[in-house]
């Protein structure tokens, strides 16, 4: 799951890249580039620790969703590195085997524009080796 410090800047990100869908990955990691723009947010609020985790679960999301963070392309895995929080490579399963999954989830609290109480979206993400 992801730190709760870093759920809303995800959710943020979610909600303003352009995308149709809070579930289509594919379109968040490439066009909508999640990473590099919920970057500064979970920063700011979360732990050196927590931002770690934040962006490997959403960086593992991408992979699966065919997303490549490695290809220098859209999808960049790490923010821009600054002098008290280094830049930090994603790791890779080192075997080349595929990881086992782990659900990754995200509920997103209501607007005053929305007519549905709540979303909630599931997604099976590769754990972590």
């Amino acid at each position: 799951d992801i730190p709760k410090c870093a759920l809303q800047c995800f959710i943020s990100s979610l909600n303003n890249d352009g995308c149709k869908s809070e579930t289509d990955f594919q379109c968040h990691c490439s066009k909508g580039n999640i990473l590099a723009a919920a970057s500064p947010c979970v920063r700011k609020e979360c732990n050196e620790g927590d931002e770690e985790e934040a962006l490997d679960v959403v960086g593992a999301a991408c992979r699966a969703a065919g997303v490549n963070l490695g290809d220098g392309g859209d999808g960049q895995m790490s923010p821009t590195p600054s002098p008290d929080r280094p830049n930090r490579n994603p790791s890779e399963n080192p075997t080349g085997a595929p990881a086992p999954s782990t659900p990754f989830t995200i509920s997103r609290q209501p607007t005053s524009f929305e007519p549905h109480p709540r979303t909630t979206s599931t997604f099976l993400l590769p754990s972590p080796t």
